[in-house]
């Protein structure tokens, strides 16, 4: 009976941290395009992070997070454009599934 319950604690344990460690990259999808392509897809890894390559992500969402609201090198500030704290995450979550699509 021991057995059988920690089978199921573990199962449940592995469930839960699967689910927590999902998050929606539909906001980056559809900003990334328009704000980041432009200088992340076209300049050289040399000037620019390429997120496909794992460039960066070693960094923290919340180092990322700053980086994306405050500029960073030749990076523009876009802390004009009112994302969310939300829609800042999406964009992070995006980023990160890049390379993993990879």
């Amino acid at each position: 009976m021991k057995i059988k319950s920690m089978l199921i604690l573990v199962i449940g344990l592995v469930s839960f941290s699967a689910q927590a460690n999902e998050c929606s990259t539909a906001f980056g999808e559809e900003v990334y395009p328009m704000f980041c392509a432009n200088c992340h897809e076209v300049l050289p890894a040399t000037m620019v992070p390429k997120f496909q390559q794992g460039a960066r992500l070693e960094k923290t969402d919340a180092e990322l997070i700053e980086s994306i609201v405050n500029g960073l090198g030749m990076m523009p500030p876009w802390r004009n454009q009112g994302w969310t704290e939300e829609q800042l995450n999406e964009i992070i979550c995006y980023l990160r599934s890049m390379q993993e699509a990879e």
